[in-house]
């Protein structure tokens, strides 16, 4: 939306085209590739004073942005002939590098024998940041290696001789670039509301659905609240104002989320398989 009707927009409208600059802001990048929301601020403020306030905001949230830290996971789907001689459909894997957890999807379908048997790999969080490459063009070499890898991390965590386990009749490798945080606000959503703008996510409170689904009730509720003051007044915008204002400290989790309760349920299983390897399910 142009910059001149800013003065003329609903207070939807207005909603819109803060989540459409904060994306800009967010997203902006320079000719030669590198993030700068400060060249969207150039552009913005010398047209209307209203406009400056809201990329000013943006700008400030980018910076501390900067402090989330996402992981990097990489996941291959390996579809097997036969099925695979475990005593499990799903399993967190401890000390293998290329491995941190191992689903059977095909296990989810039904109780009968299912052909092909598929198979959901994730490595380790410290495995895809030492790999990491363009995830919308993996160089050919670099997915063998990483396909490579973690099917003989599974040949580790099952006890199995290298070499040992069946080769899979299909796969699929896919680099999760941007996987999940691993540091956290810890807070519930932000809300501004001179800008009439609010963000729910569940990089907010931590690294699962949870997180997510409470994020966006908070976000909700406190919109509710909000709205039920009838807003618009100094009072309200001091009350109901959240913002990044906290350290982002470390989540506790594993690789590939936070599975809260799971230690009470996790079942040890690496003595069946004659492994080394740590295997709960």
């Amino acid at each position: 939306m142009p910059v001149g009707k800013l003065g003329c927009m609903s207070a939807r409208e207005m909603c819109e085209s803060v989540a459409c600059y904060i994306r800009l802001a967010l997203n902006c990048k320079t000719n030669e590739g590198t993030q700068s929301s400060s060249q969207l601020l150039a552009l913005c403020c010398d047209k209307n004073y209203l406009m400056m306030e809201m990329v000013i905001v943006m700008h400030t949230l980018r910076m501390r942005l900067q402090k989330l830290d996402l992981s990097s996971i990489w996941a291959l789907m390996a579809a097997f002939d036969d099925p695979l001689p475990i005593p499990f459909e799903g399993a967190f894997v401890r000390g293998v590098d290329a491995l941190s957890w191992m689903g059977n999807n095909s296990g989810k379908l039904s109780k009968g024998k299912q052909s092909p048997e598929c198979w959901t790999l994730f490595s380790t969080g410290a495995y895809g940041k030492r790999n990491k490459v363009p995830q919308e063009s993996i160089p050919c070499e670099t997915a063998e290696k990483v396909k490579e890898s973690m099917l003989e991390g599974v040949e580790a965590a099952l006890g199995m001789e290298k070499g040992q386990l069946q080769r899979p009749s299909y796969t699929k490798l896919q680099l999760w670039g941007a996987a999940l945080p691993t540091n956290s606000p810890g807070i519930p959503c932000i809300f501004d509301p001179q800008g009439r703008a609010g963000i729910c996510g569940d990089w907010l409170l931590g690294s699962n659905m949870e997180s997510a689904a409470l994020s966006g009730i908070a976000l909700a509720n406190h919109i509710g609240n909000y709205l039920e003051t009838g807003g618009e007044t100094p009072a309200a915008a001091e009350e109901f104002g959240i913002g990044l204002t906290t350290d982002f400290p470390p989540i506790q989790g594993h690789d590939i989320g936070q599975f809260s309760g799971l230690k009470n349920i996790q079942q040890p299983v690496q003595d069946a398989l004659h492994s080394s390897v740590t295997v709960t399910v």
